[in-house]
């Protein structure tokens, strides 16, 4: 007799055994669609097959289910991983662009959009390119740094904004639209205890206006690949204890920056306020200012804050909106129902589909 005849040493088929995992994986998940787990571990199981395509499907899937609980970082944290898998997936950039405005991190979505424009360039995509790159000034268009990376990628590959835009679209690939995600149904609550902890993705997030500070890759292209968030810090002090101007508005914005990245709420703070009463971007301020407050619990501070920057000459609707959302948060999250649900349908009736308004309107209207 054969031993490969014996069912102890017959040899597995890789692709029945993948199968069979995946079979039972679908059918748990199908069972408890309200556990994000089971999606995470059907994306796991295709990148274990070696099906980057499959998995990157699967794990937008994933994003969109957290997306509608707003754990925005987790939703960050999943895009960011999904670029490190195909950074070709150039439609990731855009919602990766938007899950960090609402955070209020405009510098890292300075910096996504810059690493779009980049990979547009290096695939010979020179009108994508710059297309993508300017689109940095619709983050923040009065803010002279985002402004001069704008000017500085123009400048370091000797391009000629106005030749590109009569040359066209290399392909005719569409450019990224300005879209809204809307998750197709209202998950249900997150189930306790987590599969693995995606937030962890987030330490790869890099630091506007100092990765000149990190080591080259081997294009000679700034890189934070592999930089654990400590050293970062670490080379942001150095970088900044360097700084011939020690006491600017943009020094002490920078360092709050740095504070707020390494998670340091209170010095961070500090340093935006210092920053604030010099610097020309004061909305930006405020709004760092408003998040550290939020997080740390300080909300009659972060309320005085709103009040403040809605006085500010000026102001866009969109900003003044999103003033009155963050307003509206925190006067739910301290029980005034009533004004939150005031606030909501302040913005509900000039923009429907701002942020997650509608579902914030459906809930209060519904606990009463």
């Amino acid at each position: 007799m054969k031993l490969s005849s014996l069912p102890f040493f017959r040899k597995k088929d890789p692709k029945a055994e993948f199968e069979k995992k995946m079979a039972k994986c679908r059918r748990e998940a199908e069972e408890n669609p309200s556990d994000y787990r089971l999606m995470t571990k059907i994306a796991e199981l295709y990148l274990e097959n070696g099906d980057t395509g499959c998995a990157i499907q699967e794990y937008l899937k994933v994003a969109k289910a957290y997306q509608g609980l707003r754990k925005n970082s987790i939703v960050v944290g999943i895009y960011r991983h999904i670029l490190t898998l195909d950074p070709s997936q150039v439609e990731v950039y855009p919602l990766l662009v938007e899950e960090l405005m609402k955070d209020l991190l405009m510098g890292d979505a300075v910096e996504a959009m810059v690493k779009l424009a980049t990979y547009y360039y290096d695939h010979d995509m020179h009108f994508e390119a710059a297309q993508a790159i300017k689109k940095i000034k619709t983050i923040d268009p009065d803010n002279k740094f985002y402004n001069s990376k704008v000017e500085k990628f123009f400048t370091e590959r000797k391009l000629d904004p106005l030749a590109i835009e009569q040359i066209g679209p290399k392909t005719k690939w569409a450019l990224i639209a300005e879209t809204r995600t809307k998750p197709d149904e209202e998950p249900d609550e997150l189930p306790e205890g987590g599969f693995f902890n995606l937030e962890q993705v987030l330490d790869e997030s890099t630091i506007s206006g100092f990765i000149s500070s990190m080591p080259d890759d081997k294009a000679g292209n700034p890189s934070t690949d592999n930089v654990a968030p400590n050293h970062v810090f670490d080379e942001l002090k150095k970088f900044i204890a360097d700084d011939s101007n020690q006491n600017s508005p943009e020094f002490h914005y920078n360092l709050a920056l740095a504070y707020l990245r390494h998670n340091d709420l209170e010095k961070a703070h500090d340093e935006f306020l210092t920053a604030l009463y010099g610097i020309p971007d004061k909305l930006d301020c405020y709004n760092q200012l408003i998040h550290c407050c939020m997080e740390l619990r300080w909300l009659d501070v972060a309320k005085d804050y709103i009040n403040k920057a809605q006085k500010l000459p000026k102001l866009a609707q969109r900003d003044n909106m999103n003033l009155d959302y963050l307003m509206g948060l925190m006067s739910k999250d301290t029980g005034d129902r009533k004004k939150a649900l005031k606030l909501f349908k302040k913005i509900y009736n000039t923009d429907k589909n701002f942020k997650s308004v509608a579902r914030e309107i459906r809930e209060l209207e519904q606990a009463d």
